[in-house]
């Protein structure tokens, strides 16, 4: 049986703020939830670590990228392919330092404008995000 904590999942994400433009990473095609889409860095939370902690450990280990400043954005949810909760927190945040060096699970980067994003293949729902954070940062 399936233990209720193992079927809800706490995810953290970073529009990150560099220049004017913001960091979009390429999921692989090998992943389970959005395979092939472009989207923001970030990843879960473990156990009891703090929120704040989390994000800069995700960002770190999928880009090589430190953030600083970090302000939350939006919340979302979703239901994963494997069935868990998804209960997830976008955050704007400013670069601090790193080149940017992909970590598992993801292809590909470019640094855009908000104004970009609809270029790309995003998550469904991306380019009314970049306008939101657009009106967070006026």
């Amino acid at each position: 049986m399936v233990k209720e904590s193992e079927l809800h999942v706490v995810a953290v994400t970073a529009w990150i703020a560099k220049d004017n433009k913001f960091l979009l990473v390429k999921r692989s095609l090998g992943e389970k939830a959005f395979p092939g889409k472009w989207c923001v860095p970030g990843g879960k939370v473990r156990g009891s670590e703090r929120i704040s902690d989390a994000l800069k450990r995700e960002i770190l280990e999928e880009t090589e990228v430190e953030i600083k400043n970090a302000r939350l954005l939006h919340d979302y949810e979703f239901m994963h392919p494997e069935g868990k909760h998804v209960v997830g927190l976008h955050f704007v945040a400013e670069y601090a330092g790193g080149q940017v060096k992909l970590g598992e699970g993801l292809d590909d980067f470019a640094w855009v404008s908000l104004d970009e994003v609809k270029n790309f293949d995003a998550i469904e729902g991306y380019e009314r995000l970049a306008e939101r954070v657009k009106n967070f940062l006026n």
